[in-house]
């Protein structure tokens, strides 16, 4: 979403140099400007982070519940992270 498309708040935040210079380096690589990056970074950063609490309640009203995972349904889930870490290995 262009900032000048909606409605806009301002923001001043604090960044590291090196972090500026690479928005910087990226605005001036993808001829995009550098709140357009900064925007988009943090848009998609709240659309994770909120995905990831929705799923930890979700758990959590599931343990309240009494809803687990069955001993058997666990070895199954690291059996197949153990195939998979030796697929990965070899």
């Amino acid at each position: 979403m262009n900032p000048k498309d909606a409605e806009t708040t301002v923001v001043q935040l604090r960044l590291s140099k090196s972090t500026a210079e690479q928005i910087e380096h990226l605005a001036q690589t993808t001829g995009r400007d550098q709140s357009q990056l900064v925007e988009e970074a943090l848009r998609q950063y709240a659309a994770f982070e909120t995905e990831q609490l929705a799923k930890i309640q979700r758990g959590l009203s599931d343990a309240k519940a009494g809803r687990f995972a069955t001993d058997e349904q666990i070895e199954a889930t690291f059996n197949r992270y153990r195939a998979y870490r030796a697929k990965q290995a070899g």
